[in-house]
């Protein structure tokens, strides 16, 4: 697998017009209407989502990237939570970057564990959301979108999603909380899907905005 580090040129050009893991649930909600889901249609998100990636393949514009308290604590604590992780398990960890797969897809495991195991590293900026991922084992939808596509990229039979709390340190309690979520192929074969249609919409847009803006 190839893999492209954060932030680099490269990995932006790998990146470009494909559909990634950590938006992937903006694929797979389904319309807001009984109608429109029995007859097939896509959401509005997800032909947002799919116009954002044709004029990235095809004109190069990038989506503003609209940072913010909780994505820079995000950014801040996650090579620390993983870290911390790495220390509890005997396992062997691989860091990895952006990889591609196929025409159209790709994403950005944290690391990967004895190379069968997607690691996904949160760290909620509200804390409270720690404590309900312990408790509840509750987590948004769109982690499990995510670390099902990450499975259908790596081939890993398993992910852990691990949360990471660093206030838990001065208290002498674990920072550190993963739980594990299989592989579903039905979810994988319909992450597919929507990958392939995702695909011709994007493609079919693309063609229609040349032809118009063609001299």
């Amino acid at each position: 697998m190839n893999h492209y580090e954060q932030g680099t040129d490269e990995w932006k050009q790998a990146r470009g017009g494909r559909f990634t893991s950590s938006e992937m649930y903006r694929l797979m909600t389904d319309p807001r209407t009984k109608a429109a889901k029995e007859a097939g249609e896509l959401s509005e998100g997800a032909m947002t989502y799919i116009f954002e990636k044709a004029c990235e393949l095809a004109f190069g514009w990038e989506k503003p990237f609209e940072g913010n308290a909780a994505t820079e604590h995000g950014n801040e604590w996650e090579p620390v939570a993983l870290d911390s992780y790495e220390k509890t398990t005997f396992g062997t960890i691989e860091r990895t970057g952006f990889i591609p797969h196929g025409d159209a897809g790709g994403g950005s495991p944290d690391a990967i564990e004895d190379g069968r195991i997607v690691l996904e590293v949160k760290c909620p900026f509200n804390r409270i959301n720690f404590f309900k991922f312990v408790y509840y084992e509750q987590y948004p939808k769109q982690y499990y979108w995510q670390v099902q596509d990450l499975m259908r990229i790596t081939g890993c039979s398993s992910a852990k999603l691990i949360y990471f709390n660093p206030d838990l340190v001065a208290q002498g309690l674990s920072p550190v909380h993963a739980i594990t979520i299989e592989r579903n192929e039905q979810d994988i074969a319909e992450l597919q899907a929507r990958i392939d249609r995702a695909t011709v919409e994007r493609d079919s847009i693309i063609e229609s905005l040349k032809k118009t803006l063609s001299c």
